[in-house]
């Protein structure tokens, strides 16, 4: 069973991938481009927050993947909040500095950072075969241990945060 296969099992429908490097974009595209379900990509916290905001009226992002340093270094902080603001899973993968502890926009590694998951992989998101190893990590979190929180997230969305009309500060990025 492909990656793509278990996450549309458990009902994902979309996925937005949000990066300001241009390079990591482009290795997200060239990876998900046999992926089932479709991807759209940002280059931007503000241009990903409209995105999140806008496919709410229509089909949702079940996942949204965000680098955390962009317009901010908390860009990525902002961007999943908003995932889950509008029944989303929000998840950072990061560029991480060699002694693992700081955020690097160039890696050696990348970071993946989403409730109960802290995994680190060898690589930089400039290279699809990062991109892979992201989604298999991630997925196999969705479907394993973070399984209980993307049911409560679609379970109880409503009651964990309700969508605004308007989109918060988004006129401050």
């Amino acid at each position: 069973m492909t990656i793509d296969d278990k996450l549309i099992g458990i009902g994902v429908k979309k996925m937005l991938v949000v990066d300001d490097k241009t390079e990591h974009i482009e290795a997200a595209k060239k990876y998900f481009k046999d992926y089932k379900i479709p991807v759209d990509y940002a280059s931007s916290e503000k241009q990903a927050i409209e995105m999140i905001y806008d496919a709410y009226k229509t089909q949702k992002y079940d996942i949204v993947l965000s680098d955390m340093q962009m317009e901010k270094s908390y860009s990525g902080a902002e961007v999943t909040g908003e995932a889950f603001k509008h029944q989303g899973l929000g998840i950072i993968v990061t560029g991480q500095d060699a002694g693992g502890h700081g955020h690097h926009a160039h890696g050696p590694s990348t970071k993946i950072l989403c409730g109960g998951l802290d995994k680190t992989i060898d690589g930089t998101k400039a290279h699809s075969d990062t991109w892979k190893q992201l989604a298999e990590a991630t997925t196999e979190f969705i479907v394993g241990d973070g399984k209980r929180l993307y049911d409560a997230l679609q379970r109880y969305h409503k009651y964990v945060s309700k969508p605004s009309d308007t989109i918060y500060g988004l006129d401050k990025l």
